[in-house]
């Protein structure tokens, strides 16, 4: 790994190389003990979020797909194990809340540079060079394009989402599965978000 980081750092010209994937939460321990000198940041989202989009993105609003092995590990494991290697890594682990860095981006990215030695460019709150993700797969299409920096018109789109007493009452089991000590450390209110289900499910009945 090190051998292939090495070389794309040398065909780009630069110094520091970013390996990010999701499902890196099942190998922290592991990543830790082969990359010593790294640096970790987790971008943490409100739970429901997650849900919704890998609802909406992956399974085009049918959640049974959330029934297929690698989904469980998604919503049900990585939480809990993002909070374990969060305190497994300490000092080394820098925490950034989406909803953080699309309301107050420039803040945000200047506060996770201070605790990754890096120093602070206006560039790094603009999406360039998009060109080169337009053949690729991985990367998802739905607004990248669209925007040239943060936005804030996704932090409550979870909301438009669970538009059916079916789904919010999967919602809401999700949440209680989770739990509140989990939704706590995660950085969010269990109630706050149980309480926004429930309003939105006495909406529905409306």
């Amino acid at each position: 790994a090190v051998y292939l980081y090495e070389q794309a750092l040398k065909t780009a010209g630069k110094q520091y190389f970013l390996d990010k994937t999701p499902r890196y939460y099942l190998i922290i321990p592991e990543l830790c003990r082969i990359f010593p000198k790294a640096k970790f940041v987790f971008l943490i989202r409100n739970p429901l979020s997650v849900l919704s989009s890998i609802i909406e993105t992956n399974f085009k609003g049918n959640w049974r797909g959330l029934f297929l092995r690698d989904r469980q590990h998604d919503i049900l494991s990585a939480p809990q194990l993002i909070l374990q290697g969060i305190e497994h890594l300490g000092e080394k682990a820098a925490i950034v809340h989406y909803e953080a860095l699309v309301t107050e981006p420039e803040r945000t990215v200047r506060t996770l540079c201070q605790q990754i030695g890096l120093q602070f460019e206006p560039a790094m709150l603009k999406y360039g060079n998009k060109v080169r993700f337009e053949s690729s797969a991985l990367v998802d299409p739905k607004s990248i394009y669209k925007h040239q920096g943060p936005v804030t018109d996704y932090v409550e789109q979870w909301k438009t989402r669970f538009d059916t007493s079916q789904k919010l009452y999967f919602a809401r089991k999700y949440l209680a599965e989770l739990g509140p000590e989990v939704i706590r450390n995660l950085g969010y209110s269990y109630d706050e978000l149980m309480e926004e289900l429930n309003s939105l499910d006495r909406k529905s009945v409306v």
